[in-house]
């Protein structure tokens, strides 16, 4: 083996261990236990490459099998790598979205109007930085081929979800903005001294006239870390006009002795002032400032100047060129005296640089910045121009209840075990001793699925828990192979050690060959399937490779030993043969006999199946394939299917667009019963859906959704009280995302004549706009002139240690599901959360509309109880919050009302779905295509390894008729469903679920095809024509492994249809369908098909062998 793929497979081991030590401790815990990593690496390596090897060594040495030591060996390093694998994650897989709860979002990419091919992989790492900055959240962001993005939220809220979508599409405003000075803004200064005083601060400043925005206040952004006592503010503003944040009031900061570190900050702090906004000017006598925004920049990266400073280098696209150019040509520097512009995102002030020169399409920020305060720069920069845009809306969406996620997991959880259960005894009664080899073998199997799905972190989906169980039947299948193949020797007379032997050897090719196109549906699945479906492409292509490998090494292993030992028993029930005997006799079934009675029979099902798929056009597709939204909801009382289902078609009767509404009805098993329900139609806006079933179930009063309760618990009411509800570690932060450091400076200013415009600076020598730092010099510095301080405005006011009494009010505002009180709602359905960004702009918003003016900056929300390392802006939702507003208690009561109405108003979906119609039909030619792109790679394969085309003709026309069937009752279902109803028969549709359970009909199929096919292969031998006997021996030969099979197989995927739940519920009945229909045609239509087309080819080459006969 190469010595650097050893050495890199030990380097993936130990990262992979690192990532099992828990990485939240301590500094000094961590310097304590820095070994903890390596010998945890350690460990791994020795489990796997060593300890084995040497176990093994031992075992084959005491009974004498030493040529068996490596191959034991590579068993029990399996075994452990599996072990170790998942005790590194405490023997737990990561769940989906289907299972855990959570919300799936696909969003267009928006084509760049340049023409500039479309980056996924770097909008997506850009929407991290967005949404995510901390990386705390566990949300996945990731690109979906080359024109559409991927979101995966776990376990969120209605209200969460709602603001992760706007902060999608609104957050990173980046803004280039000149900062108010007082020799060139004086009138702007005193307007917004003027309108200081009104009760409400708002952040723009008008004009006299009120007609245009002339200025605007922006929060300077502070440091993540607090540092001797304070968060420090990223840019120096000593000097500049400031206001108070909260209260509106202009500051005028006195002398501060800036040999302090963090003057500035301690003073705020003292006199009760948490931020601060700066002044931007917005134009120059009456001329509006040039508007550079995150739009006009092309690219920024880290550079050095000539004395090895690290700076930040940016380019504009041509339009920004000429705006920045306009913009900083009239504010150069003249004499000593230094504007700024200041570099802005999200509304707050992040650098405020001055300027040096006129800045073009090139320019630099210089100043005294370490590496990676540039970097953060860069950062933002960059982020401010977003590779592309999304669509306003997503167009597709897919969100799953923590509550139904709950009961999807026990329901297919119990399914699944009691699924295995019955394949094992079914086993181990058949095959006696051969079985109780199949169930370690499969136990082994099972654990190396576990292994390597925990290895590669792939969540377990609903689907993919499907796919687990439908290898253990895969597993099975080898084994049976294999044992049937030990019956046959054994029944000729050979000695116990050569009936092994050959059994595995004549197997083998049959099972490699079975598997193989098996794997080719998975890949093809993977391919065409969205996250959830993936999940079980994925389960399935681990577990062929897993199965096979078991089967034929490990299991072959364990004969061995056993042989040797002289434990083994090769004596085997032989039930299809008994029933085989009791119904012909020791002659051999004549299948090829019934052909033509098959035929007719197939031909029928076809022709009813197709009538019925015709009669339903559109309607038997899901959203997945038409567009539209689905919903599980659930009501307050229980309702009959049947009435509800009248209820909702008179509601649903035109969408938005006023085209008919085509909906489906099905009752979801859960307690109680009749409460909880799954609507799809083909309404895509689900804002439209909801209103309409609200408004349609308020009518008829028969139904009552389950929606959202609050409840107001007033606390006290203070007249005059300016106290937070903020604990002294946390800073009101305007519920904006903060920034990485930068450095605390304060400009140096000078007195100067009136601004001129300055000469324009070249590309080739860019432009610098200037960080002013602090002096070296240590000094009390008062900034000298009319630039240095607002004192000089009018009216400014310095701000004592006393702030403004403020009228407030506190109340706590707990929220619920309309149901929690009822003793039949189980605690997986109770509760309901919201996040702090989203009450707040509810109570906001909700004041707006009662005409009740609020000092927007004043209101704060907080759980409680109060999380460790809570900030305002954390988008985690919670039951319970203290509420404090700036207003009297009767004018809070009626806001909290507000919110209380407006939250009964929301329906709690225990599930939604949102597809839109270009990526239904972008679905359906992707699942065609995979259908088609499947059969052709089968028959390729099928055709290389028999080395005839009839070979692979014929298995194309069994897989046809497979699907053609499945899909024909899958669309009877609509007629059958309430007649047979007792049989959980349902409305069933079609999806990428069924499309999925198509696929692996296909594969399972054709695996029982292969084994026949092979076998004729076998009895044919060299005989240059295949006659009808040969065809019926092969048949009755394979009969008992393919009965067996499949019957462990329906059995298996029974359950999963009567107990899985609703999630699994029409995948496992195409599944069941299929395959009963794919063991009925391997038998039946497979093999007389070949036999036909192998006569034709005979009859049209019987001329030309005399010519060539020799």
């Amino acid at each position: 083996m190469d010595g650097s793929l050893i050495l890199n497979s030990l380097s993936s081991l130990m990262l992979f261990a690192q990532g099992a030590v828990d990485p939240t401790v301590s500094d000094q815990a961590e310097k304590a236990f820095d070994w903890a990593p390596y010998g945890v690496g350690a460990m791994f390596v020795l489990g796997i490459f060593v300890v084995p090897f040497i176990i093994s060594h031992l075992i084959t040495s005491a009974i004498r099998m030493q040529s068996h030591s490596f191959r034991l060996g590579v068993m029990l390093a399996a075994i452990f790598g599996g072990l170790l694998f998942g005790w590194a994650r405490d023997f737990k897989l990561p769940t989906g979205i289907d299972m855990s709860g959570g919300t799936n979002l696909l969003y267009d990419i928006v084509a760049d109007e340049n023409g500039e091919k479309i980056n996924a992989a770097a909008l997506a790492s850009a929407l991290a930085d967005r949404i995510n900055p901390s990386g705390t959240k566990e949300i996945t962001i990731r690109p979906s081929g080359e024109s559409q993005i991927e979101i995966i939220v776990p376990m969120v809220d209605e209200f969460e979800l709602q603001r992760i979508k706007d902060l999608l599409q609104n957050s990173g405003q980046l803004e280039f903005r000149i900062v108010a000075n007082t020799r060139d803004h004086q009138d702007i200064i005193a307007l917004a001294n003027k309108q200081a005083n009104s009760t409400v601060p708002s952040a723009a400043v008008m004009s006299e006239d009120g007609e245009r925005v002339v200025g605007h206040w922006n929060t300077v952004s502070r440091e993540e870390t607090m540092k001797k006592g304070v968060f420090p503010l990223k840019t120096a503003v000593i000097g500049d006009i400031l206001r108070d944040t909260y209260t509106g009031k202009i500051l005028s900061v006195p002398q501060l002795d800036t040999r302090n570190d963090y003057a500035l900050e301690n003073w705020m702090d003292a006199n009760g002032i948490k931020d601060v906004d700066i002044l931007m000017a917005y134009e120059f006598a009456g001329q509006p400032y040039a508007v550079v925004a995150g739009d006009d920049l092309a690219s920024a990266a880290t550079e050095y100047d000539k004395t090895g400073q690290p700076t930040v280098s940016f380019r504009l696209n041509a339009v920004g060129a000429q705006k920045m150019t306009a913009m900083t040509a009239v504010n150069n520097p003249i004499g000593n005296f230094h504007r700024r512009m200041a570099i802005i995102m999200d509304k707050k002030v992040l650098s405020a640089p001055n300027l040096n020169s006129t800045i073009s399409g090139n320019g630099q920020i210089t100043g005294n910045f370490t590496k990676e305060e540039v970097d953060f720069l860069v950062t933002i920069l960059r982020s401010g121009r977003l590779p592309a845009t999304l669509s306003p809306e997503p167009v597709s969406e897919n969100r799953v209840g923590a509550g139904l996620g709950a009961l999807t997991i026990r329901k297919g959880t119990n399914a699944s075990i009691w699924a295995v259960l019955v394949t094992f005894v079914t086993i181990l009664l058949y095959y006696r001793f051969a079985g109780l080899v199949a169930a370690i073998v499969l136990i082994i199997n099972g654990l190396l699925i576990f292994g390597v799905m925990i290895f590669i972190g792939q969540p377990l989906t609903l689907p993919g828990l499907a796919g687990l169980v439908l290898t253990v039947g895969m597993s099975v299948d080898a084994n049976v192979l294999i044992f049937e193949r030990i019956r046959e020797e054994k029944s000729k007379g050979a000695a116990q050690r050569m009936a092994i032997r050959n059994g595995f050897d004549r197997a083998f090719t049959t099972i490699i060959d079975s598997n193989v196109t098996t794997l080719i549906a998975a890949i093809v699945l993977y391919w065409i399937g969205t996250d959830q479906v993936r999940g079980f492409a994925v389960a399935l292509i681990i577990g062929i490779a897993t199965s096979m490998f078991t089967a034929t090494f490990c299991a072959r292993i364990l004969f061995e030993i056993a042989e040797k030992l002289k434990l083994v028993s090769l004596s085997m029930s032989d039930g299809v043969g008994f029933f085989k005997r009791t119904l012909v006799g020791d002659r051999d079934i004549n299948f090829v006999g019934y052909q033509k009675i098959c035929l007719a029979l197939s031909i029928l099902l076809i022709a009813v199946g197709l009538t019925a798929t015709i009669l339903r056009g559109k309607d038997i597709l899901n959203i997945d394939f038409t567009g539209g939204t689905s919903v599980t909801f659930q009501l307050e009382n229980p309702v009959g299917v049947e009435e509800l289902r009248s209820m909702t078609r008179e509601i649903l009767v035109t969408d938005e667009d006023d085209k008919p509404v085509q909906s489906t009805l099905v009752r979801v098993e859960k307690e109680p019963a009749d409460t909880v329900y799954s609507l799809v139609t083909s309404i895509e806006n689900p804002d439209f859906l909801s209103k309409q079933l609200m408004e349609g179930f308020a009518k008829s009063k028969a139904a009552e959704l389950v929606t959202y309760r609050v409840k107001y618990l007033p606390m006290s009411a203070s007249p005059a009280s300016s106290s937070s509800l903020m604990p002294g570690k946390f800073r009101f932060v305007s519920f904006q995302d903060d920034a990485a450091p930068a450095a605390e400076t304060a400009p140096a200013t000078d007195d100067a004549p009136a601004a001129t415009e300055s000469a324009e600076a070249t590309d080739s020598e860019p432009s610098t706009a200037t960080e002013s730092t602090v002096p070296e010099t240590p000094a009390a510095v008062e900034p000298p002139g009319e630039a240095a301080s607002p004192a000089a405005v009018p009216g400014a006011e310095t701000p004592t240690a006393e702030p403004t009494a403020v009228e407030t009010t506190e109340f706590r505002l707990e929220f619920s599901g309309s149901i929690d009180d009822l003793e039949t709602t189980s605690d997986e359905d109770k509760g309901a959360k919201i996040d702090g960004p989203t009450l707040r702009k509810h109570l906001i918003d909700g004041a707006k509309g009662l005409g009740i003016n609020l000092n927007v900056p004043l209101v704060e929300v907080i759980p409680d109880p109060l999380p460790a390392d809570w900030l305002p802006d954390d988008a985690s939702g919670h039951a319970t919050w203290i509420v404090k507003l700036p207003t009297s208690q009767e004018n809070g009561q009626l806001i909290a009302q507000h919110l209380e109405t407006e939250m009964k108003q929301q329906p709690k979906w225990l599930s939604l779905s949102k597809i839109g119609t270009r990526v239904a039909d972008e679905m359906q030619q992707r699942a065609i295509a995979a259908i088609l792109l499947s059969l052709v790679f089968i028959v390729g394969y099928i055709w290389f390894r028999f080395q005839k085309v009839a070979y692979g003709l014929a298995a194309v026309v069994a897989l046809v008729h497979d699907v053609m069937i499945t899909l024909g009752i899958l669309a009877l279902c609509h007629w059958l469903a309430k007649p047979l109803g007792f049989l959980l028969i349902e409305d069933f549709k079609i999806g990428l679920t069924e499309v999925a359970a198509f696929l692996t009909i296909i594969g399972y199929s054709l695996n029982d095809t292969i084994v026949v096919f092979d076998r004729i292969r076998e009895v044919r031998g060299r005989s240059p024509k295949l006659t009808s006997e040969m065809i019926n021996t092969s048949v009755n030969q394979t009969l008992s492994r393919t009965l067996l099979t499949s019957g462990t197989t329906i059995i298996t995927v029974l359950l999963l249809y009567i107990f899985g739940g609703e999630g699994i519920h029409a995948f496992a009945f195409a599944l069941l369908i299929g395959i009963v229909v794919g063991t009925y045609s391997s038998i039946f239509i497979a093999a007389p098909v070949l036999l036909w087309i192998s006569n034709r080819e005979a009859a049209r080459q019987g001329p030309q062998r005399p010519a060539i006969d020799r």
